[in-house]
């Protein structure tokens, strides 16, 4: 189901990538949040999405689980705002993004409960779905390459 793979990889590559833009202007993570958050947006851009392709059912519960885990991540942009370090419509873009995202997500986990079949294989291409499988998998490398060998 391409509706489910692509509103659980943009989301958690927005959020993905949105943390580690965050910690590389701090001193790291103070707290579990953005562990949390991490470790629940590569669940939802690597493997949610992943398996929505071939397990929408699977996916829908791994989606679930990296949706909650991310949701400190938007409660620690909203705090930090708070403080005077975003102005209003930064704030603005950044939660309207987030509820859209989140809303969309759940709304396709709701509906794929009535589905009896999974209807993704028979309507996805076979090359469409080796190169959405493996687009996740090449960005996590493009940022181990960026972050540990390119310095």
């Amino acid at each position: 189901m391409l509706k489910q793979y692509f509103c659980y990889f943009l989301y958690g590559f927005i959020i993905f990538y949105l943390n580690l833009f965050i910690w590389g202007f701090s001193a790291g993570a103070a707290d579990f949040r953005p562990y949390l958050t991490l470790i629940s947006s590569v669940l939802l851009f690597a493997i949610a999405s992943t398996y929505s392709l071939y397990n929408p059912k699977i996916a829908a519960i791994l989606g679930s689980v990296g949706i909650v885990g991310a949701t400190p991540f938007a409660a620690y942009i909203v705090t930090d705002s708070l403080q005077g370090k975003l102005n209003v419509f930064a704030l603005f873009i950044i939660v309207t993004l987030a509820l859209l995202f989140v809303l969309s997500t759940l709304f396709t986990v709701m509906t794929l409960r009535k589905y009896k079949e999974p209807s993704s294989r028979s309507t996805t291409n076979k090359y469409l779905r080796i190169i959405l499988t493996a687009l996740p998998l090449i960005l996590i490398v493009w940022w181990i390459v960026g972050v540990f060998i390119i310095r």
